[in-house]
């Protein structure tokens, strides 16, 4: 893992709890850190793609929020949470490419 240098990142990172057992969402993270939203999914994602740590998330079940992957099923579910989202996001822009102007 590659060390962070960057005080919103760590601080983003150590809200993160381990396991989906407890989970933070990025309104809270927002609020406990003093950043936009958008910032926190900005950091979420050079968490995963830069430094690679395994962060999933959920919505659904009524479970939402982020969490620190610890083990494959963990994996499994945040990746089923993020291929539903994917699809959704497909179907919305075959809608929006669809309709006439």
């Amino acid at each position: 893992m590659n060390t962070i240098a960057n005080d919103e990142l760590n601080r983003v990172l150590h809200l993160l709890p381990r396991g989906n057992e407890r989970l933070i969402t990025a309104n809270e993270i927002s609020q406990v850190i003093g950043i936009d939203k958008r910032a926190v999914y900005k950091d979420i994602a050079l968490l995963i793609d830069r430094y690679n740590i395994p962060i999933g998330g959920l919505r659904s079940d009524g479970k939402h929020g982020y969490f620190i992957i610890t083990n494959e099923t963990e994996r499994k579910q945040a990746l089923s949470s993020l291929r539903k989202q994917s699809i959704e996001m497909l179907k919305r822009i075959d809608k929006v490419d669809s309709i006439a102007l």
